[in-house]
């Protein structure tokens, strides 16, 4: 049903036009459910999981290869549909299909249901901070709060005239070209950092004697160890709570996956485990500066430093905790390993499972790892951290970009004067 709007106010304090529309998500939208048990048998060559999501990006980048891995995906989607994770909505992840293929049953395929809306529009206002609000409000769950279609569609929206959504459509196309443009910036400033940090972690400083080792030839006054041989005795490498139970608001941080593989999320959204629980897994708790690894899934090998808010914080089995023992490795130069080529290698040797990925503990046994001098150590830090500010700075400039852009959506979409 849709009524005339001509009172009611929107999010940003405005009355929209009367000309414009209050409908239910619903109303013009349909969540497709479409089902494809032999996807490579129906020519679908790629898969998509929230991980190939980027927060607050419109665009596919990233994907998965069904000739090569054995998912248990069955969900199909088509071009043109957009595609909302409604596992964990404060992510933000909501992005167009610029393919056929199938994904996750924690994505929902939306389409015009309607020549009510321009599909052109649907993923701006999927993307919009009112059908997130919407979203968060209506999903339910500790772990992994999830929202439900059957909520979803009941969100209300103001839709203009076709000719008004084509003017808006044209306007916010152009100003998402921006952020690709400043995306383009940021990909190849982070292009170069790996490619000097992939440099740098296994070929020093200065040119000089080299040496034999167990990950190739190294400068030949570095030492090669085995992972362990560089982590604290008191904190020995584990994994943290196996069942966290419920979410409790007044509890202690507890990290998951998600929270770190694509930067450190705002720890508000973080989930909190019981007190008591959590005391029974001191063994497992977090310090400032200690690595954290993804241990289980797709982002195995995903890897971070913990900040100076995680200290005391604990995590879950899903993840692995490496404390440096500072004297020999600084976490710096070991998260940059790690995150080489050279360090993914010694990941994907070890990986165990098909479906449902994993590393065991006992697999850093064989992880082998440079140690080069601690003065050297920093000299490479230095540099890392001179690359790593220039990322930064494009990364900043993103999201200004982005935040333009947002703001630009809402004022549009609510019919503001802009």
């Amino acid at each position: 049903m849709t009524t005339t709007s001509t009172t009611k106010l929107n999010s940003v304090g405005v009355t929209p036009p009367a000309s414009w529309q209050i409908v239910q998500f619903g109303d013009v939208v349909r969540d497709v459910k479409e089902s494809e048990k032999n996807p490579l048998d129906a020519g679908l060559d790629r898969f998509v999981g929230l991980e190939h999501i980027e927060p607050d990006h419109l665009h596919l980048t990233k994907w998965g290869d069904l000739t090569q891995d054995d998912v248990s995906f069955t969900k199909r989607f088509r071009k043109g549909q957009v595609l909302f994770g409604k596992r964990r909505a404060y992510q933000r992840k909501v992005v167009i299909a610029e393919f056929d293929g199938i994904c996750s049953s924690d994505i929902l395929t939306f389409e015009p249901k309607t020549d009510e809306l321009l599909s052109g529009l649907l993923p701006f206002i999927v993307r919009s901070d009112a059908f997130f609000e919407h979203a968060l409000g209506t999903s339910s769950g500790s772990i992994s709060p999830r929202t439900r279609w059957s909520q979803l569609r009941e969100f209300e929206l103001r839709l203009p005239p076709r000719e008004e959504q084509r003017r808006i459509c044209e306007i916010l196309w152009t100003a998402d070209e921006a952020v690709a443009s400043k995306r383009e910036v940021l990909d190849a400033a982070r292009n170069c950092q790996a490619a000097v940090a992939a440099h740098l972690v296994t070929c020093g400083m200065s040119k000089g004697k080299t040496k034999n080792s167990e990950i190739g030839r190294v400068p030949g006054s570095w030492d090669v160890c085995r992972l362990p041989s560089v982590v604290k005795q008191a904190s020995p490498i584990t994994y943290g709570i196996v069942q966290p139970g419920e979410r409790d608001p007044g509890g202690v941080l507890m990290v998951l996956g998600g929270d770190f593989i694509n930067g450190w999320v705002d720890k508000s959204t973080m989930f909190r485990v019981n007190p008591s629980l959590h005391q029974q897994y001191r063994r497992s708790l977090l310090s400032p500066r200690d690595l954290i690894m993804c241990i289980v899934g797709v982002t195995t090998g995903a890897v971070a430093i913990v900040p100076d808010w995680g200290e005391e914080a604990n995590l879950t089995q899903t993840s692995a905790r490496i404390s440096c023992d500072e004297r020999k490795m600084l976490p710096e130069f070991l998260l940059a390993y790690l995150q080489s080529p050279f360090g993914k290698r010694f990941v994907c040797r070890y990986l165990k499972g098909s479906r449902q990925v994993r590393l065991n503990i006992g697999d850093f046994e064989h992880f082998w790892v440079p140690v080069p001098p601690l003065d050297e150590q920093l000299r490479i830090i230095e540099v890392l951290m001179s690359l790593h500010h220039a990322v930064s700075r494009a990364k900043q400039s993103l999201e200004m970009q982005i935040a333009l852009a947002k703001s630009l959506s809402s004022n549009l979409l609510s019919g503001a004067d802009v």
